[in-house]
């Protein structure tokens, strides 16, 4: 066979050749692909035939539960309550779509396994709560994770060391002189109002005030109507949790294409702007060495000067991230507390009597009506009448944690990736934890034999609240000042708060009172 009847045969033999390899090499791609698909549908089923052997309520194959909750804050609310009593006592299954299992833990034994375990991380990543808030307050103390959350919480502790809080005593007091000046033109009239919006204003003027010493603050929350950056975050909690509850809303993308979204990107912008402006303010004071001659030391200051082990400060945008954080977490919480044990105290008179005597043998005699940091110790029937008020009305209903790992809590297993909801709102009024769930008692916490799981309104654990000394603070100072001062009656007309469930507990029909002066 000559040379060139061999290269053609040699050519024709590649011909056939190739197409069979390149076959075999696709149907061995496609195989090892099926191979790989079928090991990630058998452990997906395997996982999906476990949760939906948990205690859940009514299951759709194309709703999940989605199908059963209502529109509004408090069927949402109500839901869960009664599957809470019929269906399991200590944890539920809630499917948010047909193959998306969320848990659901409102029991002190879940809650203690859960906020005390390092594996259990703030839920980040498509569909999560926290991955919602990251355009607002990114990688601040409430959102983020590991090292980045380890870091700045080791950073921020010194701000709240009980030395730096007993100097905004002060700042507690001025703002309420400014409170009780509003409160008297009320008192005058006698007319009907909603505390959340005035308590709001003052929370808002405390929190800028420690953060930055701002003195804008002076005026900003006590103009009428209430303050842009206070109406901004209002609307960004609502947008959060509304986003959270559609999943159709769950890409950004989408999100960002709907009139809700847009007004949401537009509000993180303005009250970044409001952070940025007050730490470059704040930041031209120190480099100009115009520091004002305060009592206390400013958050912000503590945040300029922070150094981690190595050395390093911490970033322009870490610490915007912070103040964003503290700006939403620190006056939204306190309002939120104070509104509601207002009420509270407004509708169960005989406890409200209580507080005025033990406030008055304090206060009493003195020139003038401040409280001060040696008192609030003292101040015993107020605080169970707080924690009584945050029991039933949790200013963070609910808060949500991813598992990194595998944990077995009361011989249920929970595997790596489960996102679950801390319900504290749903546990503080469960009848397997508490009696009469639903009765407003403060002696019930004279017990110190209630477990100190069953009660988490700053949460629990390593990830608890870490400014929950401060809010406590603040809110017996102001309780104590205005209780001293007026008489708190439920307005007419009004029945009860129709709570939104937001992240922070809110009132959908407000919170209306009436006061009067007291005779003294």
């Amino acid at each position: 066979m000559s040379g060139k009847d061999t290269e053609v045969a040699t050519s024709h033999s590649l011909e056939v050749i190739w197409p069979i390899l390149n076959l075999t090499a696709i149907l061995y791609v496609v195989f090892i692909a099926m191979g790989f698909l079928r090991m990630k549908f058998t452990k997906w089923y395997k996982r999906y035939k476990y949760f939906r052997s948990l205690p859940s309520p009514e299951y759709s194959p194309i709703f999940g539960n989605m199908h059963l909750v209502p529109a509004d804050g408090e069927g949402r609310l109500k839901l869960t309550i009664s599957a809470m009593e019929n269906i399991h006592p200590k944890f539920l299954i809630f499917w948010m779509t047909p193959i998306t299992p969320h848990i659901i833990i409102y029991h002190p034994d879940f809650m203690r396994a859960i906020t005390t375990s390092t594996a259990a991380y703030k839920s980040r990543g498509f569909g999560a709560s926290y991955e919602m808030g990251l355009p607002w307050i990114g990688e601040g103390l409430i959102t983020s994770n590991g090292q980045t959350w380890a870091r700045s919480r080791k950073l921020l502790n010194p701000a709240f060391h009980s030395h730096v809080l007993r100097n905004y005593i002060d700042v507690f007091n001025q703002c309420a002189d400014k409170l009780i000046k509003r409160c008297d033109k009320l008192a005058e009239t006698g007319e009907s109002f909603d505390i959340f919006p005035l308590m709001t204003k003052y929370s808002l003027e405390v929190t800028m005030k420690c953060i930055v010493g701002h003195h804008e603050a002076d005026v900003i929350c006590f103009e009428d109507g209430i303050h842009p950056y206070a109406e901004a975050v209002f609307e960004l909690t609502e947008s959060w949790i509304k986003r959270f509850w559609n999943p159709l809303h769950w890409p950004e993308l989408m999100y960002r294409c709907t009139s809700r979204g847009r007004s949401f990107f537009k509000q993180c912008d303005f009250v970044h702007k409001v952070a940025d402006a007050v730490i470059e303010k704040r930041k031209r004071i120190v480099e100009n060495g115009e520091i004002p001659q305060s009592k206390h030391l400013d958050f912000i200051d503590i945040l300029l000067s922070a150094r981690d082990e190595d050395g390093q400060p911490m970033t322009p945008l870490e610490i915007r991230q912070q103040v964003d954080t503290f700006m939403f977490a620190a006056h939204d919480t306190s309002a939120s507390s104070l509104s509601f044990t207002l009420y509270n105290l407004a509708k169960h008179q005989i406890y409200q009597r209580k507080v005025q005597e033990e406030v008055d043998a304090v206060l009493n005699g003195r020139d003038s009506e401040d409280v001060l940091w040696e008192d609030l110790s003292m101040l015993k029937m107020l605080t169970l009448c707080n924690k009584e008020s945050m029991r039933l009305y949790p200013p963070v209903p609910i808060v949500g944690r991813t598992m990194m790992k595998d944990i077995e809590v009361d011989g249920v297993n929970i595997p790596s990736g489960t996102r679950l909801h801390i319900g504290t709102i749903y546990m503080h009024r469960n009848p397997a934890v508490w009696d009469k769930p639903d009765e407003y008692i403060p002696e019930r916490f004279l017990d110190e034999d209630i477990d100190k799981f069953a009660y988490v309104p700053f949460s629990a654990g390593p990830r608890n609240c870490i400014g929950q000394n401060f809010a406590k603070n603040e809110i017996s100072v102001i309780l104590s000042r205005l209780l001293h001062r007026y008489e708190f009656q439920i307005a007419p007309g009004y029945e009860r708060p129709v709570r939104q469930l937001s992240s922070i507990l809110k009132s959908t029909n407000g919170i209306w009172l009436t006061l009067k002066r007291r005779n003294m």
